[in-house]
């Protein structure tokens, strides 16, 4: 850049020559209140100086980068507006000038500290259901189990559900959704592309079973059956708008290694290919290069590790193991960077509690890394729910008692930040629960349904209580 003449001189300093730095990469925001954090990966070509700096900037514009200038690669945004969708951009800088912007982060918005509500009370209390968010924005549950012990007594089963129930946010309200033709819990309940409910297998007369909820006529219709009986399966809608079910348990103490395809064009099932290891009680991600990563699970008599399907060829290949030796897949989110966060756990030799440990997947180079230290890290089968602002919110679970092997219910909740790879407590949600959902709202908050304060060998009464996280 010329400098001006000073008086009548007409001495100047050259203009600095070679190239500005490119883009940066990789954009993460989360936020907070009123501001944003904002991490990146420097440009692949910093251009022909080193790097001297880093500017972000937010869209709406009205945000101010407080670290401008500086050459670390995480800026935290001030001045935003509580309750408004943010994305951000960054450029490097460097002795030859500003490169070019990034592209724009994911959304997020900024919110003052979370609070718990009450809201509207279910119909039929109920724990192991299913809670689905529907296009029309309404929740739907579905099946589940209904205990009525009182603490002292135990009872000699629950007594499986088949009714189902809508949740409006609009009235804070729930509603009946009809009647299944049969009880289910350990059923599946996925969102198809035309916006009906697929609903799968289960225990309670659940099997092979195949359902189909209407919203739009608030009716249920019998789909095609599975080929064999599933309970504590994965489904995962696929790009193609086809739906993979994969393992189960075989009621017998093992596992299924085989697949199934649902087509919605056809209404019918397919068989696939089978699974590296047999699992159920694992999860299924769809990963952003399309394809499914299975994590943890139970497998009879050993716990597997996880594996990947290939679409594109139809075919299975081990992934990397987690770090957790011993791992049991609970919750896998997808983050706005492409990797997947995965809280799982394992149960020590000879104790009667899980220590809950977080992971990142990252598909691109198919590794495993650490995910920060939990702050309540003996929690038997939480739920975990990405939210507006980037975070992730861990909620309830059941912390095992090492004299009754009952579960009791935590009320800690914790938030993972993903820019700091750091957890923090949040509001406690009390009573803690554990058999519970959680279902994000596009209002934004969370809705906690359901669920129980105990479970094993002494149980209490399931619940019929529902609650806000906003």
């Amino acid at each position: 850049m010329a400098l001006a003449a000073c008086g009548g001189g007409s001495s100047s300093s050259p203009a600095p020559t070679g190239s500005a730095p490119g883009a940066p990469t990789a954009l993460l925001a989360v936020a907070g209140n009123t501001q944003a954090s904002v991490a990146f990966t420097a440009p692949s070509n910093p251009g022909s100086s080193a790097i001297t700096g880093y500017r972000v900037s937010s869209s709406p514009a009205g945000g101010v980068d407080r670290d401008a200038g500086s050459s670390a690669l995480s800026h935290v945004v001030t001045g935003l507006t509580n309750g408004v969708g943010y994305t951000f951009t960054v450029t490097a800088s460097n002795a030859v000038g500003n490169g070019a912007a990034s592209i724009a982060s994911n959304a997020v918005t900024p919110s003052p500290p979370a609070k718990w509500s009450t809201t509207g009370s279910l119909q039929t209390a109920r724990y192991g259901h299913t809670a689905t968010l529907l296009p029309n924005g309404k929740v739907l549950v579905v099946g589940g189990i209904l205990m009525q012990g009182n603490g002292q007594t135990n009872p000699s089963a629950g007594i499986g559900l088949s009714s189902a129930e809508l949740y409006d946010p609009a009235t804070k309200l729930w509603t009946s959704a009809g009647t299944l033709a049969t009880t289910r819990s350990g059923h599946t309940a996925t969102v198809l592309a035309n916006g009906k409910v697929l609903v799968a297998g289960g225990l309670y007369g659940g099997g092979t079973s195949v359902e189909l909820y209407d919203f739009a006529t608030n009716t249920w219709t019998t789909g095609p059956a599975l080929a064999i009986p599933r309970n504590g399966h994965a489904a995962a809608l696929l790009p193609n708008g086809k739906v993979l079910v994969t393992g189960g348990y075989d009621g017998l103490g093992g596992s299924y290694a085989s697949v199934e395809f649902y087509d919605p064009s056809t209404n019918t099932w397919t068989t696939g290919g089978t699974m590296v290891e047999a699992r159920y009680s694992h999860t299924a991600s769809v990963l952003p290069n399309g394809k499914v990563l299975v994590v943890g699970g139970y497998g009879g008599s050993k716990l597997p590790g996880a594996e990947l399907y290939d679409p594109a060829t139809n075919t299975w290949a081990a992934a990397a193991r987690p770090g957790v030796a011993k791992g049991v897949g609970l919750s896998c989110n997808l983050l706005p960077n492409g990797k997947l966060l995965c809280i799982q756990a394992h149960t020590p030799d000879s104790a009667y509690f899980d220590i809950v440990n977080a992971e990142l997947y990252d598909p691109a180079v198919n590794t495993w890394t650490p995910a920060g230290a939990m702050t309540k890290n003996t929690r038997q089968n939480p739920t975990a729910t990405l939210l507006p602002n980037g975070t992730l919110v861990v909620v309830g679970g059941g912390a095992i008692s090492v004299h009754s092997a009952t579960a009791y219910g935590i009320d800690a909740t914790e938030v993972y930040d993903p820019v700091a790879n750091a957890w923090s407590l949040s509001a406690p949600l009390s009573p803690g629960l554990l058999g519970h959902t959680a279902t994000l709202l596009r209002t934004g908050a969370v809705l906690v349904v359901g669920g129980t304060q105990a479970s094993g060998f002494w149980y209490a009464p399931t619940r019929v209580e529902a609650a806000l996280y906003e």
